[in-house]
């Protein structure tokens, strides 16, 4: 009778342990799944500051580009420097204003801002990124050639995007500038709407449709 029940006791134990296992893979598995759902959460609310470098850059067709690397590295989303500009010189610690980018086509689509952060004179095609603009004052004249670029800047920010976004990724700690139409010079209504923390910031042109028609952002420290 005694080694009935130790046989019985032995069989509960053996029972009790493949149980515990089980339920242990089981909190395991979802714990897992609770610490990505967490990962992927934080991602996707990822603050972005005007005061980061990390805030600066631009992706064009599906290439990131930031404050800081090779201006001549826009080959990689199939665009090109102005031959016209490529002997020009900046001199140590210094920038250029905007220079226009072409497609494929020679068409202008968007610029960047040469910077040489170095000690010597250097060409432009050598310079670093110190800043990027797009767009116009009014999104429903933007050409396809520069909306087929898919832009792209901080928290995914785009051409077209509506202040609640821009609002959503920088907040609403910016300067606000409203534009009234001008008949005379056929020019529309827009508003500007400036972040900027030292020598960093992003500027925004929403046109009168609530749409936003221009982004230009810069994170260079030197004087023209």
């Amino acid at each position: 009778m005694k080694k009935k029940i130790s046989s019985i006791m032995v069989v509960l134990l053996i029972l009790g342990s493949i149980m515990f296992i089980l339920t242990g893979c089981g909190n395991d598995s979802k714990s897992l799944k609770e610490d990505s759902a967490k990962e992927n959460s934080s991602e996707s609310k990822k603050e972005y500051s005007i005061g980061d470098n990390d805030s600066y850059y631009v992706i064009i067709n599906g290439t990131k580009f930031q404050a800081g690397d090779k201006i001549s590295s826009v080959s990689k989303a199939g665009l090109k420097l102005k031959e016209k500009n490529l002997d020009e010189t900046i001199p140590k610690n210094r920038y250029l204003l905007a220079k226009s980018v072409l497609n494929a086509d020679d068409k202008e689509v968007c610029s960047f801002v040469p910077l040489n952060s170095t000690d010597a004179t250097i060409k432009y095609e050598d310079a670093v990124i110190g800043g990027f603009e797009v767009g116009d004052i009014n999104y429903s004249e933007l050409s396809e050639e520069t909306l087929a670029l898919d832009v792209e800047v901080a928290g995914g920010i785009k051409l077209g995007s509506s202040l609640e976004d821009v609002e959503n990724v920088l907040g609403n700690d910016y300067f606000k500038y409203e534009q009234a139409a001008n008949e005379s010079l056929k020019m529309p209504a827009y508003t500007t709407y400036t972040y900027s923390k030292g020598y960093k910031g992003y500027k925004f042109i929403i046109d009168d449709s609530g749409k936003v028609s221009k982004i230009s952002w810069n994170n260079y420290s030197y004087d023209e």
